[in-house]
């Protein structure tokens, strides 16, 4: 099981609560007797963590009432970008301390109030800083007060108000410390440190009690019997007395804090004290998590370079096969770049050339065929007298151009009319002009059509 440290801050004396499941033990650490810096007032606090077992997890500072400044703020028509700067402002017309001066939590209950939270940052970072150093990594800054307040509150029945009740060390066993936690749904609204002032209780439940038009309730947590929180006649309903140690109920939230199955109401570890070590407790996941992706790519580069130079090496063997070929077949010739596209222009030539299609040709497509039987067919087609007389004849192996001169657009027309008779062709209508001395002149082309009408003629 994972123990949890949680650390009572005190102004000489510090209380470390090593919170194992359901189980609390304490251990007291008094400061030296005249430490000149602040890391060396707090070395025994880091030794005693180290012998207790401290392995580099976060630890929840916990902070003592009078070491906080709240104040209740009025947020109606605080925008929501700035608003946490706002709060701070308003805080300062409740506080005798500048914002600037501290470090501010605020808890809001999502109505048009919160409970804001200051603590001095010449109080507070110096100790911060000493115990990082130290390599103690601080996690959560919570009040103490409020930890065990929102351990009662969730235990109990919706009380309208938490009396957090602490007897004092090295104090007579009546002297008890005594904070006053207001709520509003489940968060705080309002906190008033009353130490040991017994008039001081009595007057701010009188005038809690005053602000509600039915008696409010009112939890206890921590020694001492009902009557002893208030006047005889308090005004509030019946008090709900929760005999337990508040420390240990503080204790049992900070380290369900730690663990992530609990939020913090307030929590100082923000602003000027998170700009460092902020993600510290992440430090070691992302670590392994960055080893882990380097290491995949560093893997997967090597296959690709490995992959790469098998396939370099096939692709030689083959280019040098194809050389092979076209050495045996045109040993006059030099080898060209591109091989197989140098012999396949060969091959379509010597089809043509031979009247045959190239094999893989599909059934019926227009196919090279013989220069000679072109110029049969075309001849063959001319009229015997009075017809068209031809000016120039480009056969090619799949297309025949045709240009020459008739007396008329008809005779011009016979021609081509002809040789669509022929059936091996597909002519294209001519196109023709006027000439100046009489007459018209004509130019078509035709393609060889199935491969079957050449091939049976040929026979």
């Amino acid at each position: 099981m994972v123990s949890r440290y949680v650390v009572f801050a005190d102004a000489a004396r510090w209380r470390i609560a090593v919170v194992d499941g359901t189980e609390v033990r304490w251990e007291a650490v008094s400061e030296p007797a005249e430490p000149s810096t602040t890391g060396e007032r707090l070395e025994p606090l880091c030794d005693r963590l180290r012998a207790l077992g401290y392995a580099g997890d976060p630890i929840l500072l916990a902070l003592p009432s009078a070491w906080c400044l709240a104040a209740k703020v009025a947020t109606t028509g605080m925008e929501k970008g700035n608003r946490m700067q706002a709060i701070a402002f308003e805080l300062e017309e409740a506080l005798p301390v500048s914002a600037e001066d501290g470090v501010v939590g605020v808890a809001e209950t999502g109505d048009d109030e919160a409970l804001a939270v200051l603590v001095e940052l010449a109080r507070l970072r110096p100790l911060v800083d000493a115990l990082e150093a130290a390599g103690i990594v601080v996690g959560p800054i919570c009040p103490s007060a409020l930890l065990a307040a929102a351990a009662a509150r969730d235990a109990g029945d919706g009380e309208d108000a938490t009396l957090v009740v602490r007897r004092l060390e090295g104090e007579a066993s009546e002297t008890l410390d005594r904070d006053l936690l207001e709520w509003a749904g489940h968060a705080p609204v309002g906190w008033w440190w009353l130490g040991s002032d017994e008039r001081a209780l009595a007057e701010r439940l009188r005038r809690w009690t005053a602000e509600h038009a039915e008696p409010p309730t009112l939890g206890i947590v921590g020694p001492g019997e009902p009557t002893e929180a208030g006047p005889e006649d308090p005004g509030y309903r019946a008090v709900v007395s929760r005999r337990e140690d508040a420390e240990a109920a503080a204790a049992e939230r900070g380290a369900a804090i730690l663990a992530g199955t609990a939020r913090p109401w307030i929590d100082l570890r923000r602003g000027p004290l998170a700009a460092r070590g902020e993600a510290r407790a992440y430090r070691r996941p992302l670590a392994g998590l960055v080893l882990a992706v380097v290491a995949l790519l560093g893997a997967t580069i090597a296959v690709a370079q490995v992959r790469a130079r098998a396939y370099a090496s096939l692709a030689a063997d083959y280019t040098e096969k194809q050389a092979e070929v076209f050495r045996r077949v045109l040993p006059e010739q030099q080898v060209p770049q591109s091989v197989r596209r140098r012999l396949e222009s060969e091959k379509r030539k010597l089809a043509g050339l031979g009247g045959r299609a190239a094999s893989g040709d599909a059934a019926g497509a227009i196919v090279p065929v013989s220069a000679l039987l072109h110029l049969r067919e075309v001849l063959e087609s001319l009229p015997a007298e009075g017809g068209p007389r031809l000016i120039s004849l480009q056969i090619g192996p799949d297309r025949v151009r045709v240009e020459g001169r008739a007396a008329n657009y008809g005779s011009a027309e016979q021609l081509v009319r002809a040789l669509r008779a022929a059936g091996p062709y597909e002519v294209a209508p001519p196109e023709t002009r006027s000439v100046p001395d009489g007459g018209v002149r004509f130019v078509f082309t035709a393609q060889p059509g199935k491969r079957a009408a050449f091939g049976e003629e040929a026979e």
